[in-house]
């Protein structure tokens, strides 16, 4: 989520993480794949899963990964907080922390679908569609779709996965996969530990494997929202070009929140969440524009937005206060992707007004348009000047029009010989990332086209706004004059 300010863009962090660029491979030798393949051989089952126990930082609990020979996955944790994702043959779904399964695309899916490859020996099967390329030494690229994805490490003595590197924009994300061992006739890594730059995340450790018939279907929805009313109007207020809405938190009144699908998690502020005496859940790592940290994470009592009522969502637990500051309205909470994926919520930026609707309620219009959800957040597709093509991500949360992601920028030569242009800073977490700010010609998306607006032309971004492949960030500035209805649940919007 961005602010506007002279000269100077303030982010709210998301929890996003983001792709980098890898060095271009070479294409795998004969020899090499042959190695490769005769260790990780074996005759496999239809159909096998993999149980043990899972650790992260929110404590101790249980993980079950369901594989098949076809390619098909389902990997659930449960601790504190659940997670997961999973491949059905027709559809990727992703298990974020609320515990809401949802379908996943974009870079989300390519990482759930080469890990799971990886943990099954499905991606040194011919019909995979993982695309293994030499870097050098027992080093491999890993790409899906076009997308390079992860560097892969091999044990030199075994030719089995040993390290998988994440291709992410800022710090380290790997995988280590270790202790394997044949178990129905085929290796199984029997630990698996996550960790970033800052440690050890996650680790998994293998108790049983066995072949037996599995689903690949997405969990059933957690039971921990309904609507008291099928519609309901709810008191919203205009800050700027963004939208707050009215939310009463346990016993607390009215509270005002920030509308922001930027944000994978909604927030809340670290007054009221002490407030109310919310219980703690550990912590979360959230990656803005120039860096990172981790933020408490706080489980919520009841929610209530108009006829929607949830309870028990993790929370971030943040500092809102500069924020409020910025908007001139106390800013208690914000509404992220999670509880947008659990209501329709109409907006009409043009007169500040607001509505829930239950999902059951809605059905989407002729003229709805599709989103593509890349975890919890969705993204559009767009057209943009001079003619090019590619994904924005949706961010009611920011009061910019639109900011392109340096890749985009620089691979697109979208301020070459420009001289209309002023430097702008867009600040964040862990710093600030310079820009140039200028009329964009035109842009469609969403069903509508957009003529010679002011747009952020972003030039060596890091963090949040460095996918090289998202185009950039759709805001709120520029859906000021319309009505926007959030249809996450049937994964589309409306704009008018």
């Amino acid at each position: 989520m961005l602010a506007r300010l002279p000269l100077v863009r303030s982010l709210l962090l998301t929890l996003a993480l983001l792709p980098a660029c890898a060095r271009s491979p070479r294409p795998l030798g004969a020899v090499e794949l042959s190695s490769l393949r005769s260790a990780s051989s074996g005759t496999r089952p239809q159909t096998w899963v993999v149980r043990g126990t899972y650790r992260d930082a929110a404590g101790e609990g249980e993980f079950l990964d369901r594989f098949a020979a076809d390619g098909r996955f389902a990997r659930e944790h449960r601790s504190t907080l659940p997670g997961g994702s999973g491949f059905d043959g027709r559809r990727h779904w992703a298990l974020p922390l609320d515990g809401l399964a949802r379908g996943s695309g974009g870079r989300s899916a390519r990482e759930a679908a080469v890990i799971a490859g990886l943990l099954s020996g499905a991606w040194l099967e011919a019909s995979s569609n993982i695309v293994v390329g030499a870097l050098g030494s027992h080093t491999y690229d890993l790409s899906l779709g076009g997308h390079s994805v992860a560097t892969l490490e091999v044990d030199p003595s075994t030719h089995l996965p040993r390290r998988l590197a994440l291709h992410r924009s800022l710090g380290k994300r790997e995988l280590v996969l270790g202790d394997w061992r044949r178990r129905l006739g085929f290796p199984v890594a029997h630990e698996v530990v996550l960790s970033n730059g800052g440690g050890r995340v996650a680790s998994w450790q293998v108790q049983g494997v066995v072949a037996e018939p599995a689903s690949f279907t997405a969990p059933t929805s957690p039971e921990d929202h309904r609507f008291d009313e099928a519609q309901a109007d709810v008191p919203a207020r205009r800050v700027g070009v963004r939208m707050a809405v009215s939310m009463r938190c346990d016993d607390a009144g009215e509270t005002w929140w920030l509308v922001d699908t930027g944000a994978a998690s909604s927030a809340v502020s670290a007054g009221l969440a002490e407030e109310l005496a919310w219980p703690a859940l550990g912590t979360a790592t959230v990656v803005g524009a120039g860096g990172r940290s981790a933020q408490g994470l706080r489980r919520s009592g009841t929610l209530r937005l108009g006829g929607l009522v949830v309870t028990g969502l993790p929370v971030i637990e943040a500092d809102l206060e500069p924020l409020s500051s910025l908007l001139g309205l106390p800013i208690e909470g914000i509404v992220g992707a999670d509880i947008l994926a659990r209501t329709v919520l109409e907006l009409d930026l043009r007169s500040a007004r607001a509505r829930v609707i239950e999902p059951s309620h809605w059905s989407p219009p002729e003229e709805a348009v599709r989103v593509i959800l890349d975890g919890p957040v969705p993204f559009l597709e767009a057209r943009f000047a001079p003619d090019h093509t590619g994904l924005l991500r949706l961010d009611t949360g920011s009061d910019d029009t639109l900011i392109f992601h340096g890749p985009a920028v620089r691979r697109l030569g979208l301020t070459h010989r420009r001289e209309d242009l002023v430097t702008v800073r867009v600040r964040g977490l862990g710093g600030e990332v310079l820009g140039d700010r200028g009329l964009h010609p035109w842009l469609e998306v969403a069903g509508q086209s957009f003529t010679r607006f002011p747009a952020t032309y972003l030039r060596h971004s890091g963090g949040g706004l460095a996918r090289d492949d998202v185009a950039g960030n759709l805001g709120a500035g520029l859906l000021a004059g319309h009505r926007v209805v959030l249809a996450l649940p049937h994964e589309c919007i409306v704009v008018d």
